[in-house]
């Protein structure tokens, strides 16, 4: 270490190679914490190659009647209204199931405003930043239903599911969620999973 190359210390030079490494990994970390749960942005690249590459004509031919379906079910008066009040009719999101940390590749509006999560913060995430942030509170309320999810996304990979969580949004107000997903194999290399969320305590105060 104490060699010299070109009048530079080969010590100083490691030494600010890893300054350098730490400096990305604090901005890679940095708000990968949210509350109890991990969840770093691993799916940038997907974001991406979902944005370039996928039909949405393709996707809402095959969830369709499932859209239809849930508008059908749900009292119209009881969509929320966003910042600038317009009526937000879905709350709708896309994760990529063959991407490590099956991260969330699309957000509606609806679900900004529904989860207080702008599509900056949350594509490219699991969407368990959605859980309570409490890891006791978490597994008391959702346990059960979450392992269902697992089940679905990991092993299942075929077929559709409802699940009732308990979420908390941005500003950490709880929310109940009934969640339908649906597995989508646009091709073999494109393996997605559609979202659709609904605050049912709007449905229930409407």
């Amino acid at each position: 270490l104490q060699d010299w190359k070109d009048g530079v210390c080969v010590t100083k030079v490691m030494l600010s190679k890893a300054v350098e490494h730490c400096q990305q990994l604090e901005r890679f970390l940095g708000d990968a914490l949210e509350g109890d749960h991990f969840v770093p942005r691993l799916g940038g690249g997907a974001v991406a190659s979902f944005q370039q590459h996928v039909q949405w004509s393709t996707i809402f031919s095959m969830v369709n009647s499932d859209l239809k379906a849930c508008w059908a079910a749900c009292d119209m008066q009881s969509y929320m209204i966003d910042q600038e009040g317009k009526s937000v009719t879905m709350a709708t999101a896309v994760a990529d199931v063959n991407e490590p940390d099956c991260p969330l590749v699309y957000v509606s509006p609806g679900f900004e405003t529904l989860t207080g999560y702008q599509a900056g913060f949350a594509q490219g995430r699991n969407c368990r930043f959605l859980q309570p942030n409490q890891k006791d509170r978490n597994e008391a309320f959702n346990g059960p239903e979450l392992r269902r999810m697992r089940a679905f996304c990991t092993q299942q990979r075929t077929g559709q599911i409802f699940v009732l969580l308990l979420n908390e949004s941005r500003t950490g107000e709880p929310f109940w969620n009934l969640l339908f997903m649906k597995h989508l194999r646009l091709n073999s290399n494109q393996h997605y999973i559609f979202g659709l969320q609904t605050n049912i305590e709007l449905q229930k105060n409407a």
